[in-house]
């Protein structure tokens, strides 16, 4: 009995080495970009002349906000001329992914601007997810932590269809329609999840209050000074243009109650500081051009017009407009 108690020990043992070593050849490949991860994206968001024009090019990191075919970016494809716009965005991805794939996509097309867009709303944790093993599995606790320090991990998840149902990398963008009206029920089943994980995750993303995202915070902007960095080095005169898609709960009082229906949690005098995500990234990249969004957004909120999505933290056709028009502006 003995024996055979340690033969399973040493089989699980066994595995267990395996599986993290094979992780860590893996994360060494995707962190390096040895192989091109994301040309499936690439290729499907870009025509074959984009890609190899003799224009001057201008890079988008972006994620699933870009990475639609009627984003943002189609308004700056058909507005800027002189220049082949190269969609870079990735569904589900942060600032570390951009990261990771800049080296390959600045030596890939020799950009003379890039435009990094981030997303207030969840950028920050899914850098540092909130583990809770009150209200979430383990199953999705342990991957969680898998992916905080493996992020080839949630490369797999988001590649392989067949994880999608027990875990929450989007394998797909899928836009919701403009005419459903809020439905706790029918809201996108991830925003609802990262709630139950921790019902303050937005306002804490917004305000830097608490240590995991503070941590996370500056992870974030190590992740944009590595890729500010490899552009200036053949590029020391080259635009970086940062891009930050503010929550919908910053932009009107209407999607805050609808998000406290969902469970998320919000003090009365939210938003009110000062030290927040964007005044923040604002001040660390000071040499940088900052596209304010926000002002735009909500302007359009008070004057009737719905800017995000009823049951999705997404902006809806109308936003993407009003954010390709204001990098549009902020390029010429």
């Amino acid at each position: 009995m003995k024996n055979k108690f340690i033969t399973i020990i040493s089989a699980i043992t066994y595995c267990i080495t395996i599986l993290i070593v094979t992780l860590s050849v893996l994360e060494v490949v995707y962190h390096n970009q040895l192989f091109d991860f994301y040309c499936v994206e690439l290729n499907t968001l870009n025509s074959q002349q984009e890609l190899h024009s003799n224009k001057k090019k201008i890079l988008i990191l972006g994620d699933s906000f870009g990475a639609q075919q009627k984003s943002y970016v189609q308004l700056l494809k058909d507005s800027l001329h002189n220049f082949s716009v190269i969609n870079s965005s990735v569904p589900g991805t942060s600032a570390r992914e951009m990261s990771y794939l800049s080296q390959r996509r600045i030596d890939q097309f020799n950009p003379d601007k890039i435009i990094i867009q981030m997303y207030v709303g969840n950028d920050l944790i899914d850098i540092k997810h909130a583990y809770n093993f009150h209200t979430i599995s383990w199953v999705r606790n342990f991957y969680w932590f898998m992916a905080d320090n493996f992020s080839s991990l949630a490369w797999i998840n988001y590649k392989l269809g067949a994880l999608r149902t027990n875990l929450d990398y989007e394998q797909n963008f899928v836009v919701p329609s403009n005419t459903d009206s809020f439905s706790v029920a029918n809201y996108n089943g991830r925003v609802k999840l990262l709630i139950r994980a921790n019902a303050r995750f937005i306002a804490q993303s917004i305000l830097l209050e608490d240590e995991k995202y503070q941590c996370a915070f500056r992870e974030l902007t190590n992740y944009i000074s590595a890729i500010e960095k490899r552009f200036h080095q053949t590029h020391p005169n080259g635009e970086i243009v940062l891009v930050c898609i503010p929550h919908c709960s910053e932009v009107n009082q209407h999607y805050k109650i609808n998000y406290e229906k969902l469970g998320a949690l919000f003090n009365r005098s939210e938003y009110k500081s000062e030290v927040n995500f964007n005044s923040k990234l604002k001040l660390q990249f000071e040499e940088l051009t900052f596209v304010n969004i926000m002002d735009s957004l909500s302007q359009a909120e008070i004057n009737g017009t719905a800017v995000y999505f009823q049951n999705d933290e997404h902006l809806n056709k109308k936003g993407q407009q009003i954010v390709g028009q204001q990098i549009l502006h902020q390029l010429q």
